[in-house]
């Protein structure tokens, strides 16, 4: 399946947080081949926690899993809520980490482990959230992940994770809809992406008068 160019990207700055128009930055294999095999798309895809965590914690939905011959990503997206700065059960386990958490145990810490792992949230933001920055750094990673039992992982899980991390803005992800539209193949997918742009104008006006709204009722 052909994944628009515009998300292959350039300039990228290995020691930054991906930013928006470079989604692609932190996907080599869209750069690489243009194309991902075996690809599948699972929406609000269920999670059980590590089995050996400390504190009790209950099921996760993921908002999008795309799995792809080698990878997985995994997409949150966020309008304009926050994204949650602690669960249920432990007040010091944020959303980002508790996803990352999962990664690991579901798909990196077991032999036939995957070779690529991407977090991409979508936000409504211009500048990189705070919360994915802290995660480029592996020992705040390393202290947020379950221990991964018995066994050596096969792979770096914590490299792996924080190399990974990326997020878009809802406006970027306007333009490469926009961008890229020309390629995709079949008129109904071309209707669709269409369809689909018309709803995220809406949306992104629709949030900005949310906000304006709530900044003129915290003056009173």
């Amino acid at each position: 399946m052909p994944l628009p160019a515009l998300l292959a990207g350039e300039g990228h700055n290995k020691n930054e947080i991906s930013s928006p128009g470079s989604l692609g930055l932190c996907l080599p294999a869209v750069g690489r081949a243009g194309e991902l095999h075996n690809l599948s798309f699972q929406f609000w895809k269920r999670y059980r926690p590590p089995a050996n965590r400390k504190y009790r914690e209950g099921i996760s939905e993921v908002d999008v899993t795309i799995t792809y011959e080698g990878g997985v990503i995994f997409i949150e997206a966020k309008y304009l809520a926050p994204v949650s700065l602690r669960t249920s059960n432990d007040p010091q386990r944020d959303q980002v980490i508790r996803y990352l958490d999962l990664a690991a145990y579901h798909y990196l810490n077991h032999p036939d482990s995957v070779k690529e792992f991407y977090f991409v949230l979508i936000i409504d933001t211009e500048k990189p959230p705070w919360i994915l920055t802290r995660y480029r750094y592996n020992q705040n990673l390393i202290q947020g992940l379950t221990k991964p039992g018995l066994f050596k992982p096969p792979v770096d899980t914590s490299r792996l994770l924080s190399k990974g991390i990326s997020w878009l803005s809802w406006s970027q992800l306007r333009k490469i809809l926009e961008i890229t539209k020309g390629q995709f193949r079949t008129e109904t997918e071309k209707r669709f992406v269409d369809d689909l742009i018309i709803y995220l104008d809406y949306k992104i006006k629709e949030g900005d008068r949310i906000r304006a709204e709530r900044k003129q009722l915290s003056f009173w």
